[in-house]
């Protein structure tokens, strides 16, 4: 139940960051911004399929990633 609703949490951060990619700019520096938090929404996405499908190796990885990548998107 609780991986259950870590994963839910883990969804709706990562459709704010898809969301919160459609407001910036079209500057080079707002471009690196909204593609950082669009990879990171989809590193999100890929956590809870994971956790769904119950591939946990896979899931891993994937919140290894999402773990370097969004203190850089949240700085």
């Amino acid at each position: 139940m609780f991986w259950a609703l870590a994963s839910l949490g883990y969804g709706f951060m990562s459709l704010a960051l898809f969301f919160a990619s459609l407001t910036f700019g079209n500057g080079k520096r707002e471009n690196h911004i909204r593609w950082l938090f669009i990879l990171n929404a989809l590193l999100g996405f890929a956590m809870v399929a994971g956790n769904a499908v119950g591939v946990f190796a896979a899931n891993i990885l994937v919140s290894f990633a999402w773990g370097v990548l969004f203190p850089i998107a949240a700085f």
